[in-house]
């Protein structure tokens, strides 16, 4: 069962890294005295534990969680807003031949979902370690440029890792650095206005295979693994949830990949024209399909 959580303090802006950087909390805010967004990140799988916002005095959580942060990584909330990686979704297990660009490699994804098929990067995925946070000058995977940028956000915090060769059946020595920042609204509508912004949460993905002058190759596919509250939370007791069908929704995607009965890939594509997933900004209930939402979907 997921609890819904209702906050009743706000979080101070800062970036800094409490008494044990591996395992406090990261609290990135807009500098206000009622933050209109913020964020609370655990280094470990980077997860972001709560995504606040503010608006008309209220303040409710944007995602789902337990109520104690440990409980993240174990069911039912495993992969619950933290990052997932190496490769996103499912791979086949065994043996597969990987090449480009003239590079070769093997690898042998780690079963965890069913011996066929490995799931998020396998039993030990991103989403299980401690990223370490880092102060932007010890970034190598941002140019200089980029740093100074970072430096100017209002609050930011950047963390990395060492996924070494074979880990998870993966080949190489990957380097991954993550960025998170907040930024304010870009303009102020009026309170009339449907919809209203109040920040931009931004999450940058950067790997590297550290192989020196060797040319080597390993899949990376990198995301967040969600789970929205979006207005949940404002619901008062005894009253019915807001049903998430009255939320509209923008898929920028040309195609859907058909999957196998494991949920595998089977390499077809087919258009998303005239189907359920051809959402522009429209209501998920105007064509909602009876199994629901669970698709793969891609530009």
């Amino acid at each position: 069962m997921h609890h819904t959580r209702r906050l009743l303090y706000y979080f101070v802006a800062s970036t800094s890294v409490y008494c044990d950087p591996m395992s406090s909390p990261v609290l990135l805010a807009l500098p206000d005295l009622s933050p209109p967004l913020a964020v609370e990140i655990l280094p470990k799988g980077l997860v972001l534990n709560r995504f606040l916002v503010n608006v008309d005095g209220k303040t409710h959580d944007l995602v789902l969680g337990p109520n104690n942060p440990a409980h993240h990584g174990q069911r039912p909330h495993k992969y619950q807003n933290s990052i997932i990686g190496r490769y996103t979704n499912r791979l086949p297990t065994g043996p597969i031949s990987l090449e480009k660009n003239g590079a070769r490699a093997m690898m042998n994804a780690i079963a965890n979902e069913s011996p066929e098929v490995s799931l998020h990067g396998g039993p030990e995925g991103f989403d299980t370690r401690d990223w370490q946070p880092i102060d932007p000058p010890d970034a190598v995977l941002f140019s200089d440029s980029e740093k100074a940028s970072i430096a100017a956000l209002p609050s930011s915090a950047l963390f990395k890792l060492l996924s070494p060769d074979g880990d998870q059946g993966y080949p190489g020595n990957l380097l991954l650095e993550v960025l998170f920042a907040v930024s304010p609204a870009v303009s102020k509508p009026g309170n009339n206005s449907e919809n209203r912004h109040v920040g931009s949460l931004y999450i940058v993905y950067r790997a590297k295979l550290l192989s020196g002058d060797k040319i080597q190759v390993t899949p990376v596919n990198l995301t967040q693994h969600w789970g929205f509250n979006l207005d949940a939370s404002l619901a008062r007791k005894g009253t019915p949830t807001p049903d998430i069908k009255d939320h509209r929704l923008f898929i920028k995607a040309d195609h859907t990949v058909a999957l196998d009965e494991r949920g595998l890939s089977t390499g077809k594509l087919t258009s998303i024209v005239g189907t359920p997933l051809e959402h522009a900004h429209t209501k998920l209930r105007d064509n909602f399909p009876p199994s629901g939402h669970g698709n793969i979907v891609c530009a």
